[in-house]
């Protein structure tokens, strides 16, 4: 092959080539455009979050907490009032006030109607979101107030004991004692028929919540056990301790 014909054979492949990338170009342009539109066509509900700060309270937040549908925000704050945001537009919906001590605790009810805030003074009030009124007072030392799944029962425990009240009128239903130390925290089952208590004695309880009776005892914990989750149906419960340790335990019961 002469030197010309080798030339002519160099410019064609660089032709070709950036033809390819000429074209390769173009498709990936239609692609993100397409991928844009998509984006824009969809309901609010499915589109990707966004990042928002929301300013609303005169001092620092506390404690938040999504409802389980996913359209409210609750924020508390050491200006001691709960503000209650609609997720998609940022919107404020209203700021609960009432409570005289710091709230650290906030927990919507399942069908997103009802709305639990706890003070570090043991103080739970219950609060209507439709109209931010409030509902009920539990006065006392209350800590970590949480619905049932069904959102019949308002679960809280104070000291060695788990209390469990009754949604609808506030009454007290069951008192559910059996630590050798102060609770740390408290967790339904999914399907509510049975509470999880972890303790600073290093055991983790699980009661039957019709009658209070104890199901199962879990031991070997050597330190305070600040968080339990429940995976009833596999049987498994889920232990975080106050210095790391995470570990998990299988029930037969």
């Amino acid at each position: 092959m002469s030197n010309k014909d080798k030339r002519i054979t160099v410019l064609i492949a660089v032709a070709l080539l950036v033809l390819g990338l000429i074209l390769s170009t173009f498709l990936f342009r239609e692609r993100i455009f397409a991928f844009v539109d998509a984006i824009l066509s969809l309901p609010n509900s499915e589109k990707p979050a966004r990042l928002t700060v929301q300013l609303g309270h005169s001092n620092g937040v506390t404690a938040v907490s999504f409802s389980p549908d996913g359209r409210f925000l609750a924020s508390a704050g050491l200006d001691l009032t709960v503000k209650l945001w609609h997720v998609w537009d940022n919107r404020l919906i209203t700021t609960l006030k009432g409570q005289c001590a710091r709230i650290i605790y906030l927990s919507f009810s399942p069908d997103c109607g009802l709305l639990a805030s706890g003070s570090i003074n043991g103080e739970v009030k219950l609060w209507e979101i439709l109209n931010g009124k409030l509902r009920r007072t539990f006065e006392g030392d209350n800590r970590c107030p949480m619905f049932s799944p069904k959102g019949t029962v308002l679960a809280m425990f104070s000291g060695k004991v788990i209390r469990l009240f009754k949604v609808s009128d506030g009454r007290l239903t069951k008192t559910i004692g059996g630590h050798n130390d102060r609770i740390g925290f408290i967790s339904f089952s999914p399907g509510g028929s049975a509470i999880a208590s972890g303790s600073s004695d290093g055991s983790i309880k699980l009661w039957r919540v019709s009658d209070g009776r104890l199901i199962r005892s879990i031991k070997g914990h050597d330190q305070e056990v600040s968080s339990v989750v429940c995976l009833w149906r596999q049987q498994v419960v889920i232990v975080v301790s106050n210095y790391g340790a995470c570990q998990i335990s299988r029930s037969s019961g």
